[in-house]
Parts: C-alpha cells; sequence; structure tokens
C-alpha cells in the first residue's frame, strides 16, 4: 500500500490541476482510497485525515456537471472515511459529514443510472444514521436508517447482491431492534425478527458462516426480549437454539469475543427459562473469553452474575 501511495504522489508531480484536471481527479481519489486502506493498517488517524484530504483535493476537479458518476464515487469515499474518523473522534460532526457526503453522492448515483451503486450508498447513509442515532435523536435517526435500509433493498436484490440483500437485512434487523427500546416494543421486535430470518436465507454457513453467526446472535437476542412481551417459553426455546446456532461457527480459538458475547446472551437466555445450571455454565465461559481479550467490563459484569446465581 506504501508502493501504491507513492506512485501515486509521484504521478501527481507531472499530473497538474492546470495540465490534466481529470487525470489529476482520479489520481487524489485513488489516493485517497490508499490512505484508506492503509488506515486498517497503521495510523488510523492520521491515514484517514490524508484520505479526506485527497477525496477533497479531487472533488475540486471533478464537477458534477463534468463527470456525475466519478463526482458521486468520490463523494461516496468521502462519507466512508468521514464515518470511519467518527470512530476515533468528534464521533457525532464526522458522521454528520459522512451523511451529507452520501446525500450529494445520491444526487447524481441514481437507481436509473446505476442501482448497485445507489443501493451501497443507500446502505452506508443507513449505517451512519444509524450509530448517529446513538448520539442523538434516536427514534429520528432510526427511522431514517429504516428508510435508507429499505431504499436499499429495492436494488439490491437476491438475484443482483444476494449477500449484499442479506447484510442490509441484517442491518435493516438491528435498526428495528434498537428502535423497539423507543417505540412499539413488541412490533418493531417482530420486524426485527423477520428481517433476521429473511438475512439468514442468504448468510449461510457455508458462504458467510462468520456473518452466519452474527446474524443468529443478533437474533436470538431479539427473540430473548420479545419473551418478555409474549410467548415467554416459545420465544426463549428460539433464543437459545438461535444462541446455540451462532456457536457452532463462533468458536473459542477463531472468534473468542463473539464466543463470549454468544455465551454471556445464551446464559441469560437459559436463565430466564429457569435452568440455573446452564446458564452459569455459560457464563463461566463468557467471563473467561471476555478477560483472555480484555473485556473487563463485560467480564465483572458476567462475574457478578456469577456471585448472585451460581454460588460465585
Amino acid at each position: 500500500m506504501a508502493r501504491a501511495i507513492a506512485a501515486y504522489q509521484e504521478a501527481l508531480r507531472f499530473l497538474t490541476p492546470e495540465s490534466a484536471p481529470l487525470a489529476y481527479a482520479v489520481t487524489q481519489n485513488n489516493l485517497g482510497v490508499a490512505y484508506r486502506a492503509l488506515a486498517a493498517l497503521e495510523d488510523r488517524a492520521g491515514n484517514l485525515a490524508r484520505a479526506i484530504a485527497a477525496y477533497q483535493e479531487a472533488l475540486r476537479f471533478w464537477a458534477p456537471e463534468s463527470a456525475p458518476l466519478d463526482y458521486a464515487v468520490t463523494q461516496n469515499n468521502l462519507g466512508t472515511a468521514y464515518h470511519n474518523f467518527a470512530a476515533l473522534e468528534d464521533r457525532a460532526g464526522n458522521l454528520a459529514r459522512a451523511i451529507a457526503a452520501y446525500q450529494e453522492a445520491l444526487r447524481f448515483w441514481t437507481p436509473e443510472s446505476v442501482p448497485l451503486a445507489y443501493a451501497m450508498t443507500q446502505n452506508n447513509l443507513g449505517l451512519a444514521y444509524h450509530n448517529l442515532a446513538a448520539l442523538e435523536d434516536r427514534a429520528g435517526n432510526l427511522a431514517r436508517a429504516i428508510a435508507a435500509y429499505q431504499e436499499a433493498l429495492r436494488f439490491w436484490t437476491l438475484e443482483s447482491a444476494p449477500l449484499d440483500y442479506a447484510m442490509t437485512q441484517h442491518n435493516l434487523g438491528l435498526a428495528y431492534h434498537n428502535l423497539a427500546a423507543r417505540d412499539d416494543r413488541a412490533g418493531n421486535l417482530a420486524r426485527a425478527i423477520a428481517a433476521y430470518q429473511e438475512a439468514l436465507r442468504f448468510r449461510t454457513p457455508e458462504s458467510a458462516p462468520l456473518d452466519y453467526a452474527m446474524t443468529q446472535h443478533n437474533l436470538g437476542f431479539a427473540y430473548r426480549a420479545l419473551a418478555e412481551l409474549e410467548d415467554r417459553a416459545g420465544n426463549l426455546a428460539r433464543a437459545i437454539a438461535a444462541y446455540q446456532e451462532a456457536l457452532r461457527f463462533w468458536r473459542r480459538k477463531s472468534a473468542p469475543l463473539a464466543y463470549a458475547m454468544t455465551q454471556h446472551g445464551l446464559g441469560l437466555a437459559h436463565q430466564q427459562a429457569g435452568d440455573l445450571e446452564a446458564a452459569c455454565a455459560c457464563w463461566r465461559q463468557a467471563e473467561r473469553y471476555y478477560r483472555q481479550m480484555g473485556d473487563n467490563e463485560r467480564a465483572e459484569e458476567v462475574r457478578r452474575l456469577l456471585q448472585r446465581h451460581c454460588n460465585g
């Protein structure tokens, strides 16, 4: 990646805005992509800031009138860089910038011209609203996330992009699940479960085993929450089955933190179902792997459950 960056920087010594403005913009966009990829490996904040600067420089010369699709590509890339940067600093501000960039991309990436790219950006927009909902206007931003996911699903179809379709169904389920804490709890949990189940038609153990496990885990969580409202025994049995299915693929060695989270949830489901022996066995596994992964806050939460229900 460092070599790619060096090559783009060398090209920019000769591709100037005056002599070749569109080629200059292409190279700045590519430089931004390379910095964003490098950010996953090292100096995350610094490389994301460099990616943002490169995308912004590209946008000075890719006018929407002359190169609308290229302009939209760079706006989408800029949105993703801001979205990633939000995990490091100025969370609300960078999410708002991501949303603005995605919305600008959608002015030119239309369903008619590039339906799959349009769907991708709608999904990205949904994720940004979803994350912003944790900080402000929870119900409003979750509603906006749901609308964006649903719009993406109009064009990410089973036939054209089955795994992307499944990913967006999973995201939709999570948004409904979060909205259930604020509004129409039973209805939104039922919608979450339906979306997770639809995702699992295409997130299979064969095609995407870790994503399959993630959706099974979330399905278990949703059933466990619904059990507090209706069909307690049936929904707890469904929760336990989903958590156990997730554990077939989220294993101790390959995904220890996810394994701990699922054992934690499975233990809670067993507790609610009245099986304390099974609950305690799950919680012991959860505490062990939370601590192994340095998640001491959740390890302490489980330790308190063990002290309260399992004689320490």
